[in-house]
């Protein structure tokens, strides 16, 4: 349908559960099926709507970005391929900048369009913000990781559409005033050929200095001289093999990710699970992707997330293409060290730091998984290499500090800040 996703089937069986034999005969239940079960054909057969924008809707939208001299595409999940090829050639004859998320599957292939990468970190910048100040907003496919952006967007009060081929709100802020319900693969191949319109390329310019000098103040930062949360993430973005399917749990990796992955013409499909942003079966869910896809898995998940999933490393039992976790360990629920709550350490650690004092190498152990636990970047870049090449499942465990990893957020971001910055008034 317009909105695909997981299907839940209930098979009822009556007893006996056994293979005794029947005392009735049941084989005429199965007659109005048999020719069906006799073939390899579905017993109906779907065809998926493909749905293009009516000929008023396509004046309306486009009277509307008619006059928009600054406008932003923003990128949001696109979880199939052709999507992502249709989004692409759209942000190329816009021109206009583009914040892809990491979901988007478009947030590190930069391929000529004006993508910036570190939108949200260019964000923390007030000359930035003052700067980027859009007069439209297309929001293409489903959510995104960065809350500084929503709430910059939100803060703007301008027009904003989005486009989607589910009707359910993902906008918790409210700010988006158009929404499309189409086909996002259609609407982008039919919105390409009517671009470009004018466009303020001084403005575009002046963005991507911006986000030049983000990624070099990212790339010489002497935070990814030691193995952290931000330069594991970092290393894997680099290092994940073209193409192979890098799983980025909820919490703190899918924002690391998003924020500090470096560009590369060849990146790994980054798959996410939002959702709920919950971290109940991230494991299992990655392992659907390594039995779907038969090609090497990467899993990018915090210490809870694991916990919470443990049992199905056992699923990961007679996978033939390499499958690493890589497990974040600060003993807890780091995330929640960013948010106000941290500043009461009566209630913090108990109910949201939640220490567990848990380390992973027994259940590796448990469940028949390699296991490493790197203390330099070379380490983790060697452990994750060898992984790879046993062709076997792997646990690498990075342990860190929650406090310690807020600090190094907190100073890279503003160095990050600075440079902008410095940048903008050059």
């Amino acid at each position: 349908g317009t909105h695909p996703g997981p299907v839940h089937l209930n098979c009822p069986f009556r007893e006996p559960l056994e293979p005794a034999p029947e005392p009735n005969g049941f084989a005429s239940y199965l007659d109005p099926v048999s020719a069906w079960m006799a073939s390899d054909a579905a017993h109906t057969r779907w065809e998926a709507p493909h749905t293009s924008p009516a000929a008023r809707t396509q004046t309306a939208f486009l009277d509307a970005i008619a006059g928009a001299e600054r406008g932003i595409l923003l990128l949001g999940e696109l979880p199939r391929p052709e999507m992502r090829i249709a989004a692409s050639a759209l942000a190329h004859r816009l021109g206009w900048p583009v914040f892809a998320d990491i979901g988007s599957g478009l947030r590190q292939a930069g391929d000529g369009a004006p993508y910036l990468f570190h939108y949200d970190q260019l964000l923390l910048s007030p000359a930035f913000r003052e700067l980027c100040r859009p007069d439209f907003v297309l929001h293409v496919g489903g959510p995104f990781v960065s809350k500084r952006l929503a709430q910059y967007l939100a803060a703007l009060r301008i027009p904003c559409a989005h486009i989607a081929r589910h009707p359910e709100r993902q906008d918790p802020a409210h700010q988006m005033n158009w929404r499309l319900h189409l086909d996002e693969t259609a609407f982008c191949e039919w919105l390409a050929p009517h671009a470009p319109w004018s466009r303020d390329t001084a403005w575009v310019e002046a963005m991507e200095s911006a986000n030049r000098a983000a990624a070099g103040c990212i790339e010489g930062d002497s935070v990814l001289t030691s193995l952290n949360e931000i330069s594991a993430a970092r290393a894997l973005s680099r290092m994940a093999p073209g193409g192979s399917v890098l799983f980025l749990g909820n919490s703190m990796p899918v924002r690391d990710m998003d924020m500090f992955a470096a560009p590369r013409p060849d990146p790994p499909w980054a798959a996410v699970s939002r959702g709920a942003s919950g971290i109940d079966g991230n494991i299992a869910t990655a392992a659907g992707y390594a039995r779907a896809t038969a090609g090497p898995v990467t899993v990018l998940l915090g210490d809870l997330a694991l916990l919470h999933d443990l049992n199905s490393l056992a699923l990961l039992r007679g996978l033939e293409t390499p499958f690493v976790v890589v497990v974040l360990n600060n003993d807890g629920g780091g995330i929640f060290h960013f948010l106000p709550v941290a500043e009461y350490p009566e209630h913090f650690e108990r109910y949201f730091g939640a220490p567990h004092g848990m380390r992973f190498e027994h259940a590796a152990e448990l469940f028949g998984l390699g296991y490493t636990l790197p203390g330099t970047p070379a380490d983790f870049a060697a452990a994750y290499e060898a992984a790879f090449a046993a062709g076997a499942p792997v646990l690498i465990e990075v342990r860190s500090d929650r406090a310690a990893n807020v600090a190094l957020h907190r100073e890279l971001q503003a160095r990050i800040a600075a440079a902008v910055e410095q940048a903008l008034r050059a």
